[in-house]
């Protein structure tokens, strides 16, 4: 004997849910995942470190690229910046953070990015160097 179901067929958002379910959480992978990611402004060959330290979200982020001349490009958020304008964003951006990261190619000239890294700290701020971790290479 066969038994045959007195129930209707409810066509619905059953099988929606699962995948409304899925697209959202890769949207807050995607959200979250953005901003552990530094910013810089331009592509810099970072020296290769195990260490790991913690990144404040909105620390100022100071690049130094090499140049053609031998010396440094500087930037500052991404905006390419002067020495002297260097210094007095720093003393204007005291407020919105604590934290500077400084990230320097391997073929600029770290005697710049100490100058640097001193002024950051005479204003206040801690300094991170930022390095690539050793799986990178």
């Amino acid at each position: 004997m066969k038994l045959e179901s007195t129930l209707q067929n409810r066509v619905g958002l059953l099988h929606l849910t699962p995948m409304l379910d899925t697209v959202m959480l890769l949207l807050i992978f995607v959200l979250i995942g953005g901003s552990y990611v530094l910013h810089s402004g331009i592509e810099v060959d970072v020296p290769v470190s195990s260490s790991v330290l913690p990144i404040q979200p909105g620390a100022h982020i100071v690049t130094l690229a090499p140049d053609m001349g031998g010396g440094a490009q500087v930037m500052l958020n991404g905006d390419l910046v002067t020495m002297p304008e260097l210094e007095m964003r720093l003393a204007e951006g005291r407020s919105s953070t604590r934290q500077v990261i400084l990230r320097g190619d391997n073929l600029a000239p770290w005697g710049m990015g100490i100058r640097i890294a001193a002024m950051a700290k005479d204003y206040g701020y801690e300094v991170a160097i930022s390095t690539g971790s050793p799986d990178s290479l």
